[in-house]
């Protein structure tokens, strides 16, 4: 207890540059800007495309945000990349984005391709139909693979609901979106298993629990749609 006392008292003695502060508000106002366009997606703006006025899509501002802030602290708050990845956070945090990108490549490729698509609705649309909870470890399958919650539902809930799933069902059930836990693969968990100087964080200690979260928030989920009037 007292070497962590002292570790703090030692960091909050630290006096940060102007730079550096600088830099920090880049960021923030970055992570705002996020934010605002993803609240008010209506505010994007439009480019040209096949001769019509697109909005430029969330996803794509998030990156373009991202990455203008990267390079706006680079170039003008000094930064240097090279000292970014030699610390601990940022080690974690590029080595968890390089361990995603492999699986979600895998699910992205198995779930995008229409012919995949088209055998999947073909193999398990009777038994879904008849057996409509298998559908919620296929969704939990899917969003293990691709390790992307909006991904997984634009491409499982589209084929559940033209198989007659109810809306409803896949409303309580949602939170089988959330079983990207299981491949230690997420930023997250590596940042938290890598930060934890206590060492008591895991990278496989995310699945007792996330199960068990899941499975009573699911419970809670059906018992809600068959109580409340709806």
């Amino acid at each position: 207890m007292q070497q962590y006392q002292a570790k703090d008292a030692e960091q909050g003695e630290q006096h940060f540059s102007v730079t550096t502060k600088l830099a920090t508000l880049v960021f923030i106002l970055g992570i705002a800007l996020v934010l605002l366009f993803g609240i008010f997606p209506e505010i994007a703006p439009r480019m040209l495309l096949h001769g019509k006025m697109t909005a430029v899509p969330n996803d794509l501002m998030v990156m373009l945000l991202l990455f203008a802030t990267a390079g706006i602290n680079m170039a003008f708050c000094k930064i240097n990349p090279g000292k970014v990845f030699a610390t601990k956070i940022g080690s974690s945090a590029f080595g968890g984005l390089l361990a995603v990108l492999g699986p979600g490549w895998l699910g992205s490729t198995l779930f995008d391709n229409p012919h995949n698509l088209m055998l999947l609705k073909q193999l398990v649309g009777s038994i879904v139909t008849h057996n409509t909870w298998i559908v919620v470890p296929l969704i939990m399958l899917a969003s293990m693979l691709i390790m992307s919650q909006s991904a997984t539902v634009a491409v499982i809930f589209p084929i559940a609901l033209s198989l007659g799933i109810a809306p409803l069902f896949l409303l309580a059930t949602v939170q089988a979106l959330n079983f990207v836990f299981v491949i230690p693969a997420q930023p997250p968990m590596l940042f938290a298993a890598d930060i934890d100087e206590t060492g008591g964080t895991t990278k496989y200690g995310f699945i007792v629990p996330g199960i068990f979260t899941l499975l009573v928030s699911m419970v809670i989920g059906l018992i809600m749609i068959h109580v409340m009037p709806v």
